[in-house]
């Protein structure tokens, strides 16, 4: 009886191992990629990655359960543009704001953005991109006045977007200024149809006119919130006249609709 029980316990233990390795080596076959996503390398690579699903596989007759993981990957292509650099000075009054880029591709436009808790960030103007269709080889240099930031330390970045919708950020910097009671600015100007008006300050006497060139309202608005978007897409190419009035304070821009 012995005889016969060792050499069934010496074959059921065998194949238990073997269907063990069958088993680690089969997983990995069946990883299915789900979602993902891609980072920047400091080289400026873009590295690619994939996020596994988990699902049933059937190995044999004995179902097995796994789960996806990460599988990073190296496209060696550089990014559309290249940043050199963001920076800003506080001068008197005013954030100014300016960046460099060594090359670009397909580049539409820069957004700029504000944040006073350096968390929440807040579209206040556009720079459109000095390439020739988006694409340049060469080194150019791009700034911003931001005259409407409240006093205090404020928190800047570059929202970066290309003319297929794509976009990146920048790294975050911050500038303290003392600010001024009223300020307001219009970006970008000219435009191709967005147009952001910001101002420091509000009060319940906020309001925006848009005129023509011979001073004829076209549209009032009373302004809600610091930064305000304006469509102006569908407005005939020309030149216009914002308004913008807080109480006593008072300014004119004009603007160009391209």
């Amino acid at each position: 009886m012995k005889r016969q029980l060792i050499p069934s316990l010496l074959v059921t233990a065998l194949l238990l191992l073997l269907q063990f390795r069958v088993e680690g080596q089969a997983v990995l076959p069946y990883v299915l990629a789900s979602a993902g996503g891609s980072a920047v390398a400091t080289s400026g690579a873009i590295v690619n990655y994939t996020l596994g699903e988990p699902f049933t596989a059937t190995i044999g007759s004995n179902p097995q359960f796994t789960q996806g993981f990460q599988q990073p990957s190296t496209s060696g292509t550089p990014l559309p543009v290249q940043l050199l650099d963001f920076s800003g000075l506080a001068k008197e009054g005013y954030n100014l704001l300016q960046w460099q880029t060594a090359q670009e591709k397909n580049n539409d436009y820069f957004s700029l953005e504000r944040s006073t808790d350096g968390i929440h960030f807040q579209a206040i103007g556009q720079v459109y991109s000095k390439a020739t269709g988006g694409n340049s080889s060469s080194k150019l240099a791009y700034s911003y006045t931001d005259r409407t930031m409240p006093a205090g330390r404020n928190y800047y970045r570059l929202r970066q977007v290309d003319r297929d919708k794509q976009f990146s950020y920048s790294g975050v910097i911050d500038l303290t200024n003392a600010g001024m009671a009223y300020q307001s600015s219009v970006s970008p100007n000219p435009t191709k149809g967005r147009v952001f008006l910001s101002v420091n300050t509000l009060s319940d006497q906020s309001a925006l006119t848009i005129c023509d060139i011979y001073g004829r309202e076209l549209k009032t608005m009373t302004l809600k919130a610091t930064v305000t978007e304006i469509d102006l897409s569908s407005w005939t190419a020309g030149t216009y006249l914002l308004r913008y009035t807080a109480g006593p304070y008072k300014e004119s821009v004009k603007i160009v609709k391209e």
